[in-house]
């Protein structure tokens, strides 16, 4: 049976420890992984953070963490992950016996157009891990080429430009609510960083 890790119990107590007192960065897969790699290995240098990747694992970084909010991707990753350092949505199925998951309703979000993203799905579980700071790169959004929009073009799901817009426009809504609770700043180029935060502009 696959162990159920809703972000209620023990695990999530031991999830906090792991936090404690560390930076955190979250990284999505958007295309700046690339284009702004210099910016991302600058501010791991210097901050030493917990990594947590979000579907994907960056070729370049060892996460300590990596995110799987999906089947697709699961896919995708399922021949490189580490068990041990991967955590999983509940509504995966067939996942090896030893997967940790977590209770994917407990994560969704109420916003129809970002109900299921997975980088906001990081975020509320950060959150509920009483994490008040993070750090995200790779979290462009959503440009009107959909091709430019992901570290790699197979990962390209949406190519509609309007549901792209309204997809942009509901995980906005959703970082503000965040934002209530946590501070979030940029280390990459995001549309969703209005308050201008990119890490590597401050001194």
């Amino acid at each position: 049976m696959i162990k159920e890790y809703h972000v209620s119990n023990g695990q999530l107590d031991r999830l906090r420890k792991k936090l404690d007192g560390k930076n955190v960065l979250v990284i999505s897969p958007g295309s700046t992984v690339k284009s702004e790699k210099g910016s991302i290995l600058k501010y791991i240098s210097k901050k030493k953070p917990f990594i947590i990747s979000v579907n994907f694992i960056p070729d370049y970084i060892k996460p300590n963490i990596v995110f799987v909010g999906n089947a697709v991707r699961y896919s995708e990753l399922e021949d490189k992950i580490n068990l041990k350092k991967t955590v999983f949505t509940s509504n995966i199925k067939n996942l090896p016996k030893k997967a940790v998951c977590i209770n994917y309703s407990e994560l969704t979000n109420a916003t129809d157009d970002a109900s299921d993203s997975s980088g906001l799905m990081v975020l509320k579980l950060l959150k509920k891990a009483s994490v008040k700071s993070v750090a995200l790169a790779g979290y462009d959004g959503f440009a009107k080429n959909p091709l430019s929009n992901y570290i790699s073009k197979n990962m390209c799901g949406v190519y509609d430009p309007i549901l792209l817009k309204e997809k942009n426009l509901a995980i906005s809504k959703e970082l503000k609510k965040l934002r209530e609770k946590m501070k979030i700043k940029f280390v990459t180029t995001s549309i969703y960083d209005t308050e201008k935060t990119r890490s590597d502009k401050k001194s």
